[in-house]
């Protein structure tokens, strides 16, 4: 792992602290995504995020499920987003991949798992 990365993430990506990487799991768990998906940091995933985004979720054709997220990202923001992209890979899970990204069928899933509503199922992510 790069020493760049702070803190906050870096404890998601490894689990190192105990307070994050308990949030990925128990955001994961809530919205019963089995197995947990993996979370990468922007820097070391092809093609990064644009400079707009602080995270993205990610599927593979291999079935392999990622979520990348910002070395900028405000840790006070993490659940939010974390819950935010865990909503996308639920409802690709439940709809298919040919939903909208910000659909009726997201925002649902969002609402009936997210803990922090208001702000992780927005389409400002």
């Amino acid at each position: 792992m790069r020493a760049l990365i702070p803190l906050a993430l870096a404890s998601l990506l490894t689990g190192a602290a105990p307070a994050p990487g308990d949030l990925a799991r128990s955001v994961f768990a809530r919205f019963g995504l089995e197995p947990a998906p993996q979370i990468v940091s922007a820097r070391d995933f092809s093609g990064g995020l644009t400079r707009h985004e602080w995270a993205r979720s990610v599927v593979y054709d291999s079935g392999r499920e990622v979520i990348v997220l910002s070395e900028g990202i405000d840790p006070d923001q993490i659940e939010q987003m974390l819950e935010h992209e865990a909503a996308h890979l639920r409802a690709w899970r439940d709809h298919g991949h040919g939903i909208e990204m910000h659909g009726r069928e997201w925002k649902r899933t969002c609402r009936k798992y997210a803990r922090v509503k208001s702000k992780a199922c927005t389409a400002d992510h």
